[in-house]
């Protein structure tokens, strides 16, 4: 599932060529086994059509891009908000950890203890995601407060460039 291209995307990924592809060890390892991305909304049901992680090589920056099926929808053809946010979750995370590994393997740490995990996530819906749309989600380490590591993303249009949330 998550080697197959997608006609959509391909466009949206030319920019992406001096980075490097950061879950391709995920998938391959197994360990997407069970994970909401690759597995509930990937690999069984194919709601989204297309999904994959690239990161500049110093992990300052990583980007999704993303494409979205029939099956997370909320409103008939619109994407459901709740599939929005795990998508910023689920990057906002490789954001993190590839942020303190700056562009390691983070496979080789104890997440939970090495990276924490999300305590408040702020999402500001800008205009709706359709079904077939193709997206970025680029998200960075944004300031260190203490042990608190803020993050911050934007979702884009794969094609138009237009903020959606």
């Amino acid at each position: 599932w998550a080697a197959r291209d997608d006609p959509g995307s391909s466009n949206a990924e030319q920019r992406f060529a001096q980075w490097k592809r950061v879950d391709e060890g995920l998938v391959a390892s197994g360990a997407a086994k069970s994970n909401a991305i690759y597995d509930a909304l990937g690999a069984q049901t194919n709601a989204l059509k297309h999904h994959r992680l690239w990161s500049k090589p110093d992990g300052s920056e990583v980007a999704c891009v993303a494409t979205f099926g029939d099956d997370c929808v909320g409103h008939p053809g619109v994407v459901h908000g709740g599939v929005t946010s795990l998508l910023f979750d689920n990057t906002l995370g490789w954001a993190n950890a590839l942020s303190i590994t700056k562009g390691g393997d983070p496979s080789q740490h104890d997440t939970v203890k090495q990276f924490g995990m999300t305590a408040n996530l702020s999402v500001n819906y800008r205009r709706p995601l359709f079904v077939g749309q193709t997206v970025v989600i680029s998200c960075s380490l944004d300031r260190v407060e203490g042990r608190k590591r803020f993050l911050k993303g934007v979702m884009k249009d794969g094609k138009t460039g237009g903020v959606i949330a």
